[in-house]
Order: structure tokens, then sequence, then C-alpha cells
């Protein structure tokens, strides 16, 4: 097969899905080409070696990228992320060409902007799409406070709703990461039986060094304490904060130490709120290398899953859950909905309320009081979870498996 892959992030960025999904294919025998930017996330900076251009063509193993310009920001200005979104959907479109022989095009929907280009291709060359929704708009837009005025809000709340319908109608296929958001992608304009689910793989991050996870614990913690990690984007949207006053309320003394791993929008204001409230049982480390990721989850005793209440998160399942995992490390989560059904299903996390450090704070007591026994057995069973659910095997031969049948679909 011939097939496009489009996204606004790509390797070296975070950006796990796209990246694997396209190695997978190329690895397959399948043409690859991906469109996508130049490398900038999360800290809104293009990366050391790369200067955007027009366009920027890559020859790699298995596949083919053409980077285009954008507009590059991730910080706290709504203005200048729309800008982002939206310079970075108007350079797609102007290179839409270059899928102009694609058999198929797998969107990575995140931001939905994206998909102005595979609209165009969809209508004038007519090639199907397949659609990989990772977060719901208009909520996450309207949510994410990019946009304050409340007659703006109710004007890009109706312009995006009809957009959608015609993106989420022209789509050969959707793909939704949470059972909450496939049901509600079933009730906004989608055909039916167009909705399928397939959670985020996670990429399992090996270890083979105990040296190296003894090297991270020590940096943030000790032995003989218990370790609670976030890694991470730390925005708004992450609730960090809530974090920071869990640690605070629970104290040194409590035997329980934090270490936050990442950066993002919010650090500097999340840095200060720690500071400011003078926690002693709280690190902070600078974004780490993703081949380096291992370490840091195996040295922590449970994860932190954290997100701000509102209720599109509660169909949504983050990326950090799976890499979690497949780590074999238990969960500590704020995020209600389908994240906390998982957790307890599965037997491998607790589950607090959200935007409440105090409630937090008590979970983690609670997790720490029930002991290793119960940890280990929680480790077990994400594990076992992970492999039936969230592996990434799984999750690529189910993608495969989508695109192939678009083709034939389009052929028959």
């Amino acid at each position: 097969m011939k097939i496009g892959i489009l996204t606004q992030w790509f390797h070296p960025e975070p950006a796990q899905i796209p990246t694997s999904l396209t190695q997978y294919l190329g690895d397959n025998g399948h043409d690859v080409k991906v469109l996508t930017g130049f490398p900038n996330y999360p800290a809104g900076a293009v990366y050391p070696g790369y200067r955007q251009s027009w366009k920027q063509i890559e020859v790699n193993h298995g596949f083919r990228a053409l980077r285009v310009p954008q507009y590059v920001s991730h910080d706290t200005s709504g203005l200048r992320r729309m800008a982002s979104f939206l310079t970075f959907a108007f350079m797609a479109l102007l290179h839409a060409g270059w899928f102009r022989d694609r058999h198929v095009i797998y969107v990575y929907a995140t931001p939905m902007s994206v998909c102005l280009s595979v609209l165009y291709l969809r209508w004038v060359h007519r090639i199907p799409y397949v659609l990989h929704i990772q977060d719901l708009w208009p909520e996450s837009v309207l949510d994410s406070g990019m946009i304050r005025p409340a007659f703006l809000r109710k004007i890009v709340n109706s312009v995006l709703n009809v957009l959608l319908r015609i993106v989420y109608k022209n789509a050969a296929h959707i793909v939704a990461i949470a059972p909450s958001m496939a049901s509600t992608l079933q009730c906004r304009g989608t055909r039916p039986g167009s909705v399928s689910l397939v959670y985020n793989w996670a990429v399992e991050r090996p270890v083979t060094d105990s040296a190296d996870v003894a090297a991270f614990r020590n940096r943030v913690s000790s032995p003989d304490r218990w370790l609670i990690a976030y890694a991470g984007n730390v925005g708004k949207m992450q609730d960090v904060e809530t974090v920071v006053r869990a640690a605070a309320s629970l104290g040194y003394e409590s035997g329980i130490d934090f270490a936050i791993v990442g950066d993002g929008a919010s650090l500097d204001e999340v840095k200060n709120l720690a500071e400011s409230l003078s926690v002693k049982n709280i690190s902070f480390i600078d974004r780490i290398p993703l081949a380096e990721m291992g370490a840091v989850y195996a040295a922590a005793d449970f994860q932190l899953v954290t997100l701000l209440d509102r209720p599109l998160f509660r169909g949504t399942v983050p990326s950090k859950v799976g890499a979690s995992l497949a780590a074999g490390v238990p969960i500590i989560t704020t995020v209600l909905g389908d994240v906390a059904a998982m957790c307890l299903e599965g037997h491998f996390g607790w589950v607090s309320e959200p935007e409440n450090p105090q409630a937090l704070a008590a979970v983690c007591r609670q997790a720490v009081a029930a002991g290793r026994p119960e940890q280990e057995a929680m480790a077990e069973s994400a594990r076992s979870y992970y492999d039936a659910h969230l592996s990434m095997e799984a999750g690529l031969k189910a993608m495969h498996h989508l695109l192939q049948g678009e083709v034939m679909n389009q052929k028959a």
C-alpha cells in the first residue's frame, strides 16, 4: 500500500503513536510518506539541528518525511497556540500534493485543524482518510482557555461543530482512544459502523542497566522511602499544581517523595508554587530522552496521571497510562471516567477526586499504607492489563488492519 501519515508532531518529538505506526508500516513493506512540521514540541522552540524552511524532505529507513513550517508556540497564550495549529493546517493544505499518489491517509488528529488538507484530497482526488482522534473538539479548544470572550466562544463552537461534522462524515473510518469517546463520536455525524476503539498503545522502554534505575532513584528519593512520579507535559490542563499542593500537605515526614519529570508551558508556575509552599519532598527533573524513560518508570513505586476536571477528559486515556502499564507501574489518577474505570477494573491503580490536593494526599497515604505486597500485586496487574489491551503489538496490528480495509473498500 501507498500510505500517507499526516501529523503536526513526529520524531524526534515525543510523538510515539504516529512515529511507531510509520516505522511499523515501513517495516511491513508499505510505501509510507509523512507530512509534518519542524520539531518543536513540547518546549515551543525548534530543535537544535533544524531550521524552518518552505519545505524539507527527509529520507529514512522505510519512509520519507516532508517537513513544512509553522508558527511555533506552546506557551499559555491561546492566540499563539491557535496560530500554531492554523499555520500548520494551512501549510499542510498547500503541500497536500505530497499525498496525491497515496491509497489511504492516516491522520493523527490532534489538533483537528490538520484535517483541512485531507478533506481537499478526499474531495478532489478521492483518497480515503482514517482519523485517529486524540482530543474531542470543540471541547478541548473551549476548555483549554485559549478562547475567553463568551461571544467568541459561541461563534467558535458553532463553526467548529459544522466543520467537524463535515470531517467526520467524509472520513473513511474514525478511531477513538477511549470507550466514552467512541460513544460520543457516534452521535456527531459519523456514518454508522465507521467508529472503532483502539487504545493508544505504549512503546515499551526496557531497562537494561539496574544502575540507571538506582541512579535516578537516589537522585530524587532513597530506597527506604516511597516514590511517586509524574512524567510528561507540565501544562495547565495536566493540573500538576494539585500534585505540588498534595506533596506539601503530606510533608517530608510522610516518607513519600514526588518527582516531576518533564517540561511545558506551566513548569515555571509549578516550580514557583513549590518554592512558595517550601515543599521538601518534591524534585523537578528536566525532560528526559524517551530512550532513557525506562529507568524513570522502573524507579517509581507509582505513576501519577492527573488532569483538570473537565467532561471531555472523562472520555480520554492519556498516553502515560499505557506507558505506566507497559513498565508494570501502578497508577494514582485524578482522571474520572474511562481512566478511573480501567484502574478499578484492572486492579492496577488508585483513584482520587480531581483538583483536590487533600483528596490526592489521602489517596497517596492509602496507597502507601497498603504496603509493598499490594503495590507489587498491582504492578503485576498493570503489566497484564497492558498485554491484553494497550500493547504496542495489538495497537499497531489493529491500525494496520483498518488501513488495509479502507484501501480494499476503495478498490471494491
